[in-house]
């Protein structure tokens, strides 16, 4: 039976998110490590295979671009920003696998890290990234 390990990685001021997130248990055959910091750094972005980036109080642009220009190849960006800064991303949406709208309840925060290790573990044991699978199940609602 096969077994994964799936890196996450923290980045922004710490929050209530992120500890949920940390407190969760992996999906069955998968383990999960947690690398955090206050700003992006490089090296932990280069080794992440999930971003969660909280983007409240930074300069969203920078940010994305030192994220998006960092990651490895396959690694999926989640933010977690109000919804007044969604306009701030402009060209940028199309690399970003989810935006997480904060202040979220926690059962929201549970459900959203469920469905995002779900899309990962499909990912990962199909070889096909999560926004191709994404794509292919709204080809099949159609």
């Amino acid at each position: 039976m096969y077994h994964c390990r799936i890196q996450f990685y923290l980045t922004g001021h710490k929050n209530s998110v992120f500890e949920i997130i940390k407190a969760m248990p992996p999906l069955e055959h998968f383990t999960h490590e947690f690398i955090e910091s206050e700003g992006p750094r490089e090296d932990m972005v280069a080794n992440a295979d999930v971003i969660l980036a909280d983007v409240q109080n930074v300069d969203i642009r920078e940010n994305l671009q030192m994220l998006i220009s960092g990651r490895k190849k396959g690694a999926e960006l989640i933010l977690l920003a109000s919804g007044s800064r969604i306009h701030l991303l402009g060209d940028m949406l199309s690399e970003i696998r989810d935006i997480w709208i904060t202040p979220m309840s926690n059962d929201e925060v549970r459900f959203r890290f469920l469905r995002c290790n779900r899309l990962t573990r499909n990912a990962k044991t199909t070889g096909r990234p999560a926004t191709f699978l994404r794509r292919r199940s709204m080809e099949r609602l159609i």
